[in-house]
């Protein structure tokens, strides 16, 4: 019987491991899954879109004489869904240099628009080739951000490679960081805010000097949410001004640079460095983002204050300060089977174990008839809980159906039944992003209130230092 009992569970491990989960185009890397009898833990699962949290942990940069001009990113193609593109459309605008051949020997200058696959001439010699428009933009027609194309500046390296072209963009790192904030933001912000944002795009991308995900490419990152999103909208004036007040300025704790995370929305509250693993990062610590700093923290229940709202909480009136939403068992049944790729059987039951900094939910146990499921980790928890198709009523009353996952961690659970038997569950929940560092709209609502953007910096990053690179 327990040969027997030994080669089933054998089946069902090796099983569920050559499992692909694909929950809405994102796709999974389990590292780590225990079973002990009834039930399954899923302790760490690392996804694509959340390399923020992941890479370079253990990296520390000195702050100490480093210089920084370039920065190299990696280009997603229209839809973010990978790095690799079938073939590339430069658009002429102006005159265009290819340089191609070992070490770029060889130089064409196009007065065309010009379409490259992998089996152009140009790599014959070699597998980069280069492309510069003496210090102008290059529009690439094939790579479009909401819709529209939008020129690079800097010069655009193409790498050719069995899945396709992988396309990395050498630019300025103020040119790189204004394309970041024009992204992230737009200039409705305070200026103070902006350049809040500024210092810390700066901060996070200098950080990734030594990335490791795109070491071939020499890029310090792509352009994706996976790192900061980049020239999804082109900077105007007032950003670029914003970027250039702190040109070259960092976070650095202990002469280190930071992790600057930031996320959208809080919901009154931040949590910590726990959420990205355990090692110490004690510059993130959990803040009540509210206007008087001197009134006393009064969060002993948080089921009660997630399901109202604080007049002290800055963000109080943003759309996704609040939200709510109600999951039937069968919905719950379906979206927790497939993000683990197994069957547990009907769920009787969910339960929130343990709240991390802030109130933060980290991790959670769901009941089935066949096993019960042990949740860790706030991205893990907001994917299991999928609400697609279901109305989030958000904070101004409008609703949201097409989101893949939950809001924020930042929840609270309340059991539903009808006609004397269990539905399903509503969630109270509060907040937009992961919730650890800067709160961008938090950010916002200092900044108007009157604070100086290392202020701001401050608020969010407890005990650190601005300092400038060359």
């Amino acid at each position: 019987m327990k040969k027997i009992i030994f080669a089933l569970s054998t089946i069902l491990i090796v099983t569920f491991c050559a499992y692909t989960i694909k929950c809405q185009d994102v796709l999974i890397k389990i590292n780590q899954l225990k079973t002990y009898g009834q039930d399954i833990i899923v302790n760490k699962i690392i996804y694509d879109d959340e390399s923020k949290a992941n890479e370079e942990k253990n990296q520390t940069e000195k702050i100490i004489n480093m210089e920084l001009n370039n920065v190299r990113i990696v280009l997603m193609n229209s839809d973010f869904s990978s790095i690799y593109h079938n073939n590339i459309e430069i658009k002429k605008k102006e005159k265009i240099n290819i340089n191609y051949g070992k070490d770029f020997q060889n130089s064409e200058i196009v007065n065309e628009d010009k379409i490259i696959s992998c089996g152009s001439e140009y790599f014959n010699g070699s597998s980069i080739i280069k492309i510069s428009n003496n210090k102008k933009k290059i529009h690439i027609n094939s790579i479009k951000r909401n819709g529209k194309i939008n020129g690079y500046k800097g010069d655009i390296y193409l790498y050719k490679t069995e899945n396709g072209i992988v396309v990395v963009n050498e630019v300025g790192i103020e040119d790189y960081v204004a394309a970041v904030v024009s992204s992230e933001l737009n200039n409705s912000y305070p200026n103070e805010a902006l350049k809040a944002q500024a210092v810390c795009a700066r901060t996070y991308i200098a950080k990734r000097i030594n990335n490791e995900k795109y070491k071939e490419y020499n890029a310090f990152g792509d352009d994706s949410t996976a790192y900061q999103v980049y020239n999804i909208v082109e900077p105007d004036n007032k950003i670029k001004d914003a970027v250039a007040q702190t040109k070259g300025e960092v976070v650095t704790y202990n002469d280190n640079l930071i992790n600057t995370y930031f996320f959208s929305t809080s919901c009154g509250y931040t949590t910590d460095y726990k959420i990205w693993g355990t090692k110490k990062q004690k510059y993130l610590e959990s803040v009540h983002v509210k206007q008087n700093l001197e009134e006393a923290e009064t969060q002993a229940d948080f089921d009660t204050y997630i399901k109202k709202k604080s007049k002290t909480d800055l963000e109080n009136k943003y759309p996704f300060y609040r939200w709510n939403v109600k999951m039937s068992k069968s919905h719950l049944r379906y979206v927790v089977n497939n993000y683990i790729g197994y069957d547990i059987g009907k769920i009787s039951k969910i339960e929130i174990n343990n709240r991390g900094a802030g109130g933060i939910v980290s991790n959670i146990t769901v009941y089935g008839k066949n096993k019960q499921i042990s949740i860790s980790n706030q991205i893990n928890i907001r994917k299991a809980l999928n609400p697609y198709g279901l109305g989030i009523k958000l904070n101004d009353g409008d609703i949201r159906s097409n989101m893949s996952m939950l809001p924020s961690s930042f929840f609270s659970i309340e059991n539903i039944y009808r006609n004397g038997k269990w539905w399903g569950i509503k969630i109270y929940g509060g907040g937009f992003g992961h919730g650890c560092g800067m709160s961008q709209n938090g950010c916002k609502e200092l900044a108007l209130s009157g604070y100086s953007y290392e202020n701001i910096i401050e608020f969010f990053y407890k005990k650190t230092a601005i300092a400038v690179i060359g």
